[in-house]
């Protein structure tokens, strides 16, 4: 027999419903049950079923740096705390090490460079040693790449045994981790044009480089030449300072951030004026072409090399809270007028590039100046505006 439901207990039921279906969305909405992220799901997943061993840190530390890849943003990318840390130190133009620079050179690893009151310095090491064991593994038939990861290996324990033979002799080092100091700049006179070589516009650089400029003027310089081929740029506030005292009055630097409006730094009325020449390659990006670029547009130096990378963006570092950090674009920026580099780069007011040989010697910074072509040119370029200069004052 069918029993019937009269209009009071229907109603009673449609206010049982909606009270139910109140109560489960106050308490979704509250976070009892809360729709969990896709991230929090797959490691529900990983810690329900899977049964191998793993390290959850290392999970999410994988899974986020899957993250910021995504952006297919090649300036932006993740950190663990440990390279975090490591990161920190190489900003600040120092790193931890012995204190040595490694080649392949002539079928052999050869110490290229020994950093002064480094660890390896102490130590009695010298550059032209050849390196033939760390920890009395043989390195025969490495490269270097492999030798340096070997050394980097052993330094997790807070020193390392090398074997090296040096002037025909083989002796045993026991060298120690520590932190190395790095000078960004270094000068030189050539034939009386002032010669400075940034290799990056991190801590330190722009202090240094304007004393090299005054060093060098004080010297009797005629010109001057910035060498930045392999300059990977730096922090602003550096960059800002190397411009602010080499150009006259008037804006060095443009950028606005996500939703922003456009910002300009701007250059005081005090400036060096003098024969300039600045040396790009295709390793040269970030602050070392915006530094390049600045001089170009106010017509402050002449550009040789190579067609610059192209990097358009600038970044900041967003701490997490287990100590590792993002390392994201936040900022787009331009030339002083106002144009992106952003994919494009800088074309030399002078192109010319070098051959593979003279490019790999250069990088090693084994290459002789009398060799360096793209230096030599720059060179020229700055006496060349000299000799034009007298003419028409004369």
């Amino acid at each position: 027999m069918k029993r019937k439901i009269d209009a009071s207990a229907a109603i009673v039921l449609i206010v049982a419903a909606a009270f139910l279906a109140f109560a489960v969305t106050y308490l979704y909405m509250s976070g009892e049950f809360a729709e969990k992220s896709k991230f929090d799901e797959a490691m529900d997943v990983i810690e329900r079923y899977y049964v191998g061993d793993y390290s959850r840190e290392e999970v999410e530390d994988q899974a986020v740096a899957a993250m910021v890849a995504a952006l297919e943003d090649r300036w932006s990318y993740y950190m663990t705390s440990e390279e975090l840390e490591s990161y920190l130190r190489e900003t600040n133009n120092e790193y931890s090490g012995i204190g040595i620079t490694i080649e392949q050179s002539e079928g052999c690893i050869k110490i290229a460079a020994v950093y002064a009151d480094s660890p390896a310095a102490l130590e009695g090491l010298r550059p032209g040693g050849e390196l033939r064991a760390v920890d009395g593994e043989s390195v025969a038939g490495l490269s270097a790449s492999e030798v340096k990861a070997m050394v980097r290996a052993s330094l997790e324990d807070g020193e390392v045994e090398l074997s090296v033979f040096d002037d025909g002799v083989q002796s045993e080092h026991t060298v120690s981790n520590g932190i190395i100091q790095i000078d960004p700049v270094r000068y030189e006179m050539m034939d009386g044009v002032g010669y400075i070589k940034v290799k990056n516009f991190d801590a330190k650089s722009s202090g240094q480089l304007i004393a090299a400029c005054k060093a060098l003027v004080e010297q009797g310089a005629v010109g001057l030449v910035f060498d930045l081929r392999f300059n990977p740029g730096g922090q602003l506030s550096e960059l800002l300072a190397a411009l602010d005292y080499l150009l006259p009055e008037g804006d060095i630097f443009l950028s606005n951030v996500k939703g922003g409006e456009m910002e300009a730094e701007r250059s005081d009325a005090s400036c060096l004026e003098m024969p300039m020449a600045v040396l790009v390659n295709s390793a040269s990006y970030s602050a070392a072409e915006f530094f390049a670029a600045a001089l170009q547009e106010y017509e402050w130096a002449t550009i040789v090399g190579e067609q610059t990378t192209g990097k358009g963006y600038a970044q900041i570092t967003q701490m997490l809270s287990d100590g590792s950090a993002i390392h994201i674009s936040a900022k787009e920026y331009y030339t002083p007028n106002g144009v992106s580099l952003a994919g494009v780069g800088i074309t030399p007011d002078i192109e010319l590039p070098l051959d593979d040989e003279l490019w790999y010697e250069l990088y090693y910074d084994v290459l002789e100046a009398e060799n360096d072509t793209q230096l030599q040119a720059a060179l020229e370029a700055v006496k060349a505006e000299l000799t034009e200069s007298y003419r028409k004052n004369s």
